[in-house]
């Protein structure tokens, strides 16, 4: 019964020393057991069989706390009572907090999440005595002294649930307590403690008992004897153990490995800083260290796999490489994309969470059916494809409901289309049995009849055919994830049954109460081969090892992770709760713990370390460098940041055939075959994508297209034509612009009444009375009756199908009334203007009203543009035509100048330079308000005049809005400049991912229709958000021209 600590620093050789130990045991046939945490008993047994040069492990047995209860209590009772999981001990805590109601204040109604920290917090409490909780500090907190007191009642309700027959990991524990001391096998045995950078109150408890009731215990913590300040938590432990020992008069040894044996000096100084906590000067030349920071995460990402191929190259295999990422949400994608890329295996050691599984997805779409045909639940139901239904007439199904507006009682009603009715008859065939066999008003009831409707379907058969066919394509990845949900979504059930079975719930109830448990529930995957680039998270790093590691993200609040607000006790009652109670729940102990894990991370390699981070986010918005950077930067003397490789284009690998050599190999071809091959080309449209811009990679010209490519595409051979809207898109997004004009996907039709629509009939409908001047000389007709029947027409020819309902038709009368409104309003500006409306949705391009609009770039390219104007005035005034262009806006608009100065809005100037020339004088153009609002001006826009000029400004319109025509002609070349600008990147092949983005307004990203395909996730084209009006434009403008000039 003797203990013998291990103390050294990171990679000192405390685990070889302890499995030295272990040889010499097994070479006397005695016991040995090797505790490790749960997480690391597969790489201990790997790591141990290969140091004991075995082909396996007999005499010696890695195990975990769990694994070791499960060994001395198998023989106990403890196999006929339930374990209760997380999950479990959620759903009691519900019932419990249900149950006691009118007992509670503070989690009277609690949510999912509030139900996790309960769940953690009354294991702390079952430590605790009334005596404590009465203490004069505590008491003197009222809050904070009801809140412990609702947690104690809720603690005492859930141990008597436990007496039921239940028994959670804590009673677990506490058996396996109380066995140690029981067992002879413990007593014969040599223990070796692994791998624990901190203990819970628990584990500390059952370590102890170790230490006195086993041969020998032999325990491996990371401390530095020289260096008290080193690993608090660590050396808390060490001061405690020795304690007990004293207690109960057991030898003990202490041995300090001192060397450590790391392969690079850099991270063996490293390591040197971190533990000293302080600034040490490296005096070599730093060859295995660097720090590098990028503009955007794409850029890092893309140059983190560049390199992880070019190490490969030096001799170095992928499981050499670990890559620590504390910000995996805004990584994931970006790891996914350049992963399938560069062929690099990749293994993301994250959590699975199973509400997204088809199986999920298809069992609360049945419960939300249960009580209405909502159009989302039927289409999400039929979508699992795990009912009999083709992906085809599932997808034709989607279609049409959605483009008539199919919803609810509408599923009743008989189809149109013939082959789409016979599959409404067979999905409502579906959903009557479903509700047919759904019966009863408790969970119990409701959820055994839902689990029968899956086994009548042959949910489970099907899922077994989907594992057969991922083991034949060796997805072993998604072997494992179909095979683990199955019981993991049983269990599910069973526990909701075994705990709240009796409950009387609606179906609304049951859905939310199933959907909470299945997003909490989560399945973690094994690597699929042992090659493999591991991405972890920094609270893996204490037991990780790697000959290159590469830290990327590093920024203020991800290394180390930022500490978050306890969400049950502010941080003057958590530090009360430490003092009083030793809770470990203050900020001082949860910052020892990123210290520690901010070590573990940065010394994980034994060669090299690489360290980045990306100066903005994906909104755009600067981010900081961790601040460990900044004590790295200046212990090694980095005066600057630098690339990982200057010369990297040369690793550029792909399985995936470029969507353009695609186009170069059709010869011209490509363009000629028809609309249904067209999109079959397409079917693998994400990875094209991909492809799309990376396909110059090697010169470095990322979202670079071949001119003779964008010929062929987007203009047919032909001369270059743009109509104002195409560059105003091509200012948004260049990608979007390539997606919508070069690829031209098809987009879904929606039975929906938008803004745009109701627009478009106001503009029809004014185009048909402005035609005929109706509104101006016949003042005497009865207008109400004009509109009716233009609405009428409007109808008829347009086929308004939309408002084809009750509800909807109501709301066309209400535009009709409006309608009447806005016809008035405009025939008294128009009688009331010496302005008079001369060309309604008037066109400019060849043969059209107008000419086109010419421009020329450099070497003789010549484009053009074309567009229609929704009306265009004319005022003839001392025998010269003045021409302004009017724009009909539903809500009113305002110039935006930060827009028009970034080229994504400039359509009226562009229209005004398009249709004026030496007989027709520019005027101005004018936004003007097809709706009333008393919040904002009818007319709104830009006059061109000169100080005798007022003629020309319309009323009520302020004289700020005016500007000379000498500006005029400043705002005439730089739109015409724009435009250029923009049309040199079209034709040179620039389609980047940069949508615009101003910060804290908008962004291009906001309304794109193919966010969904975009595989970018939003890397932003930031602009200036300062306040800048037409005096700051005009200034911007002389100052611009003069310099030219």
């Amino acid at each position: 019964m003797g203990v013998e600590f291990v103390l050294g620093r990171r990679k000192s050789g405390k685990s070889q020393y302890m499995t030295d130990i272990i040889k010499k045991h097994i070479n006397s046939k005695e016991i040995c057991y090797f505790l490790v945490p749960e997480q690391s008993t597969l790489e201990t047994e790997n790591k141990i069989i290969t140091r004991l040069n075995s082909k396996g492990l007999f005499d010696v047995q890695v195990i975990s706390f769990k694994k070791l209860g499960n060994l001395l209590l198998k023989n106990t009772d403890i196999r006929s009572r339930t374990f209760l999981n997380e999950q479990g001990q959620l759903l009691i805590l519900n019932k419990i907090i249900n149950e006691l109601d009118y007992q509670l204040k503070y989690f009277k109604k609690a949510k999912p999440s509030t139900l996790e920290e309960i769940n953690r917090v009354i294991g702390d409490l079952r430590d605790i005595s009334g005596k404590e909780l009465k203490s004069e500090k505590i008491i003197n907190k009222p809050d904070l002294l009801i809140k412990i007191k609702e947690l104690s009642l809720i603690k005492d309700k859930y141990q008597e649930y436990l007496k039921e027959g239940y028994i959670d990991d804590i009673a677990f524990n506490d058996r396996l307590l109380d066995s140690i001391s029981e067992s002879s096998n413990i007593k014969e045995a040599h223990f070796f403690i692994d791998d624990f950078y901190t203990f819970s109150n628990q584990q500390l408890k059952i370590v102890k008992e170790l230490i006195r009731s086993a041969k020998t215990c032999t325990i491996a913590l990371n401390i530095d004897v020289n260096n008290c300040e080193f690993n608090k938590i660590s050396q808390n432990i060490y001061q405690n153990l020795n304690k007990f020992i004293d207690l109960n008069n057991l030898k003990n040894k202490t041995t300090v490995l001192e060397q450590q044996f790391f392969k690079s000096s850099e991270v063996s100084h490293l390591e040197n800083i971190l533990s000293y906590n302080k600034i040490i000067n490296f005096e070599q030349k730093i060859s295995d260290l660097k720090l590098v920071s990028f503009t955007n995460i794409n850029e890092e990402v893309k140059n983190l796999f560049e390199n992880i191929i070019k190490i490969v190259d030096q001799g170095y295999k992928y499981k050499d490489i670990k890559i620590v990422c504390n910000n995996i949400d805004a990584y994931r994608n970006y790891f996914k994309l350049y992963r399938k890329i560069y062929e690099v295996p990749l293994f993301i050691n994250e959590k699975v969470f199973i509400h997204n599984h088809p199986i999920a997805r298809l069992l609360l779409s049945m419960i939300n059916l249960l009580d209405d045909n909502k159009t989302d639940d039927i289409i999400n139901m039929l979508k699992t494809d795990f009912l009999d239904f083709d992906i085809p007439e599932v997808e034709s199904l989607e279609k049409y409901v959605k483009e008539n507006g199919i919803n609810y009682n509408k599923w009743e009603r008989k189809f149109d289309d013939s082959e789409i009715e016979l599959v409404r008859q067979r999905v409502l065939e579906l959903i009557m049995n479903i509700r047919i066999n759904v019966q009863g008003s408790s969970i119990k009831e409701k959820i055994s009849c839902l689990y029968q409707v899956l086994i009548e379907l042959k949910v489970y058969e099907k899922l077994s055919e989907n594992i057969e066919e991922f083991k034949v394509q060796e997805n072993f990845k998604n072997v494992y994830l179909n095979t683990q949900f199955w019981n993991t979504l049983l269990e599910i059930l069973d526990q909701m049954v075994g705990f709240l079975g009796d409950k009387d719930v609606n179906n609304n109830e049951l859905q939310k109460l199933l959907k909470n448990s299945l997003e909490r529930e989560f399945l973690s995957i094994l690597p699929i081969n042992d090659n493999e680039v591991m991405v972890i998270n920094s609270q893996d790093g204490f037991k990780e090892s790697a000959e290159v590691l590469f830290i990327v993200g590093a920024n203020e609040g991800f290394l180390p992770e930022r500490i978050s607000p306890d969400p049950l006790f502010p941080l003057d009652e958590s530090i009360l709760l430490e003092e009083v109670l030793n809770w470990k729940k203050d900020d001082l102990s949860k910052q020892l713990t990123r210290n520690i894990e901010l070590y573990f991370t940065l010394t994980i390699p034994n060669k090299a370390l690489y360290i980045s981070y990306s100066l903005s986010d994906s909104q755009g918005e600067g981010i900081k460098p961790a601040y460990i950077l900044k004590s790295i930067r200046k212990s090694f003397n980095i005066n600057y940041i630098d690339s990982f490789s200057k010369n990297n284009n040369q690793y550029f690998y792909s399985k995936y055939i470029s969507l353009l050599n695609l186009i170069k190999s059709s010869q011209g071809g490509f363009l000629e075959i028809s609309r249904n091959e067209y999109n079959n080309i397409f079917v693998e449209f994400g990875e094209f994508l991909d492809n799309l811009f990376t396909y110059n990679r090697i010169e470095n010209n990322e979202g670079q297209i071949e001119k003779d490519i964008v010929r062929k595409i987007l203009f047919n051979e032909k001369e270059p034509f743009f109509t104002i809207s195409k560059l105003e898109e091509y200012g948004k997004c260049p990608y979007s612009f390539f997606i919508k004009y070069g690829i031209n996907p098809t987009e879904e039709k929606e039975f929906e009444i938008k803004s745009m629509d109701i627009g478009n009939i106001y503009h029809h409908v004014l185009e048909r009375i402005g035609k005929n001047n109706w509104y101006i000389d016949n003042v005497d007709e009865n207008i109400s009756k004009i509109i009716e029947n233009h609405f009428f027409e409007e109808y008829q020819e347009n086929n308004l199908l939309k408002f084809d309902s009750h509800q909807l038709s109501y709301r066309l009368n209400k535009i009709k009334d409006e309608g009447l409104n806005l016809v008035e309003n405009l025939r008294n500006d128009i009688i009331n203007s010496q302005f008079k409306p001369s060309f309604y949705e008037a066109e400019f391009g060849p043969l059209k009203t107008f000419p086109e609009y010419r421009l020329g770039l450099e070497g003789d390219q010549n484009f053009f543009l074309e567009g229609k104007v929704d009306r265009v005035d004319i005022l003839k005034h001392d025998e010269k035509d003045f021409i302004r262009i009017i724009d009909y806006k539903l809500k009113g608009k305002k110039m935006d100048y930060r827009k028009f100065r970034d080229g994504i809005a400039f359509q009226l100037f562009v229209y005004l330079n398009a249709l004026s020339n030496k007989n027709l004088i520019p005027a101005g153009v004018l936004y003007n308000s097809l709706v009333d609002d008393y919040n904002k001006d009818r007319i709104t826009g830009l006059v061109v005049k000169a100080k005798d000029q007022d003629f020309l400004m319309p009323e009520g319109l302020k004289e700020s809005s005016a500007i000379e025509p000498s500006e005029y002609e400043l705002i005439r070349k730089f739109t015409d400049d724009k435009i250029k600008g923009h049309v040199r990147k079209i034709i040179k092949g620039d389609f980047k991912v940069a949508p615009y983005y101003y910060k804290n307004d908008e962004s291009g990203c906001k309304y794109c229709k193919y966010s969904k395909i975009c595989k970018n996730k939003k890397q932003y084209r930031v602009l200036n958000n300062e306040k800048y009006d037409k005096k700051s434009f005009i200034e911007e403008l002389n100052s611009i021209y003069a310099k030219l000039d």
